[in-house]
């Protein structure tokens, strides 16, 4: 599909989310109604419709913070917990734990927004 114009609708994203926020929206089919299939006879030539687009936008800045949170804690809790236990093998593990999953969540974000 080659889209050449697309725009968010807060309205219907809100409502995709939260369908309930339809309820009171007695246009709403009026308002929309872009998205209704037209009828056309074989003659005629098909012209231009709107469609919805279903898309996930991925939050970069909530992804970034995450991932220096976990990145500065995974050392801090890996020494908190080998101190705390006297084992420095527990500590290491630990820290290296979080610090697979912090890689993890990294791959997934790019696996997402690519």
């Amino acid at each position: 599909m080659n889209l050449k114009y697309y725009r968010d609708d807060w309205s219907l994203t809100e409502a995709f989310h939260n369908p309930h926020t339809l309820f009171h929206d007695t246009n709403h089919v009026a308002n929309n109604d872009r998205f209704s299939i037209k009828t056309s006879s074989i003659e005629t030539k098909h012209s231009a419709q709107d469609v919805i687009v279903i898309r996930q936008i991925v939050n970069k800045t909530k992804i970034a913070w995450l991932l220096m949170f976990l990145l500065i804690m995974s050392p801090g809790l890996g020494l908190v917990v080998g101190l705390h236990t006297r084992r420095a093998e527990v500590g290491i593990a630990v820290s290296a734990g979080l610090f697979a999953l912090a890689s993890f969540l990294q791959g997934l974000a790019a696996w997402f927004h690519g």
